[in-house]
């Protein structure tokens, strides 16, 4: 179960304080999902070992407030009153947008 997870490894980690913020509570993920996997080199090593390697995706409810999550996309999309005017970008009709992603940008390896 989720909560048998939280616990193993140790995913229930207090969020750093803003006196701004609603009172502390535990956040517990609504959802862990892999979401896709490959059998990867790891550049460390010259031996071609490979290992399989996943990206997860954790759902949390109730997180963040409605008008951080809208600001938090902008960011994102890349709008702001200067881009307001320029179309949105369809991700999953054109792909990544070049304007805002660079191809290995989000590279978690040394």
């Amino acid at each position: 179960s989720i909560q048998n997870e939280v616990k193993e490894y140790e995913m229930n980690a207090s969020l750093p304080y803003n006196p701004d913020s609603p009172p502390a509570k535990d956040y517990v993920p609504a959802l862990h999902v892999e979401v896709d996997g490959a059998q990867v080199a790891d550049p460390t090593i010259t031996d071609g070992t490979t290992f399989w390697d996943t990206s997860t995706v954790l759902v949390f409810d109730d997180l963040v407030t409605d008008d951080l999550r809208r600001r938090l996309l902008d960011v994102v999309l890349g709008r702001n009153d200067s881009t307001s005017s320029i179309p949105a970008w369809d991700d999953a009709k054109n792909g990544p947008d070049p304007r805002r992603w660079v191809r290995g940008g989000l590279l978690d390896v040394p």
